[in-house]
């Protein structure tokens, strides 16, 4: 059947031609806040271990006679000030983020969209989220942090009442006041005496989720510290400088650099007969919760030395495939089939430089 005669206009003589803009929601690797907080480490196999150095030798000193040498003596000696050590094993994982597309669909984009770029952005978005979701599942786990674990109540002292939204500048109330300030100090002293003051405390990361964040920046103890602390000079003299971050937080609470672990993660499989107009489903969370906080040392930068001391809370050991972009051609099935993969294992390795703690809401 013929199609019904319609006047000629500027918008039906024409077949509609693509413009090359493409809509997408695909987060650049480069942006995510994991790079903040932990450190890759190359590993020369498969497999691996690495040492854990006694922490309690290097500062002992009970009396000052155990170390006194008088003339004509033997100089003090023996096995009983050696240090002792552990090792840890690990095991690197490999896995691929795939995805396939047919030869023609490739050949009638080519013009105008690069599709084997979009499909690669998209699994390497998904390598990094699950990496990210992988930490946070270790991090947020207090069975693994030993003693370096607290509620926030417990640090501040003020009890259930001690969480950090409610957090008050008021010193009147004392059941809230200085409630994040009480709790982060508490850690850092906690951490410092752990680590026999060799972590400092520009290598020390906080890290909140997105709604803690908000929270947070809510509660009168924050605004007071916007507004009379550190960053005060630069707000009222109109500073370019980044004083205040997207979620309320400054850059840096009480010396500790913040970091606001904002990856989203999608929690259930494709929904059948759902377009791309409007969101595909509601199983969107982010993947830092609530209700922790987490100290963690960064030192140095992304990429650690193997073999070298460390003081990075988390590490990450990888074998052979970091984000590998690999794609092969199907002469056969006439299509292209991409992965992106990567061989890790994710480790709480130095639990003494860091702190989690629960309970913050």
């Amino acid at each position: 059947m013929a199609a019904i005669p319609r006047y000629i206009s500027p918008y039906n003589v024409a077949i509609p031609q693509a413009t090359g803009q493409v809509i997408q929601y695909i987060r650049n690797v480069d942006e995510f806040r994991q790079n903040k907080y932990v450190q890759l480490i190359e590993s020369p196999g498969v497999t691996g271990v690495y040492w854990v150095i006694d922490q309690d030798t290097p500062p002992r000193v009970v009396e000052d006679a155990t170390f006194a040498w008088k003339d004509g003596a033997d100089r003090p000696t023996g096995q009983w000030n050696q240090l002792s050590f552990a090792t840890q094993g690990f095991q690197c994982q490999r896995r691929a983020i795939p995805w396939q597309l047919g030869e023609q669909a490739i050949e009638m984009a080519k013009d105008f969209w690069d599709v084997m770029a979009t499909e690669t952005a998209s699994s390497s978005q998904q390598a990094m989220t699950l990496r990210t979701y992988r930490l946070m599942t270790l991090a947020q786990n207090a069975a693994v942090w030993g003693n370096n674990t607290a509620d926030a109540g417990t640090l501040n002292g003020q009890g259930a009442g001690g969480t950090w939204d409610k957090a008050s500048s008021d010193s009147a109330d004392t059941a809230h006041y200085n409630s994040i300030k009480k709790s982060l100090l508490a850690a850092l002293t906690y951490i410092v005496l752990q680590t026999n003051a060799a972590i400092k405390v520009d290598n020390l990361r906080l890290i909140v989720s997105p709604e803690l964040a908000e929270l947070m920046a809510n509660s009168s103890e924050i605004s007071e510290y916007v507004k009379y602390g550190p960053y005060s000079k630069g707000n009222l003299e109109g500073s370019d400088e980044k004083f205040i971050e997207r979620w309320g937080l400054p850059p840096r609470l009480y010396g500790l650099e913040v970091v606001v672990e904002d990856c989203v993660r999608v929690t259930d499989r494709p929904i059948a007969g759902k377009g791309t107009q409007g969101l595909q489903t509601t199983n969107r969370v982010y993947v830092k919760n609530i209700n922790t906080a987490i100290i963690a040392s960064r030192p140095g930068g992304l990429d650690g030395a193997p073999g070298s001391k460390s003081f990075s809370t988390f590490q990450i050991y990888w074998y052979q495939n970091l984000m590998n972009v690999e794609a092969f051609w199907s002469a056969e099935h006439r299509r292209v089939n991409g992965s992106v993969v990567e061989q890790f294992v994710e480790v709480l390795a130095a639990t003494a430089a860091g702190f989690l703690i629960s309970n913050v809401v």
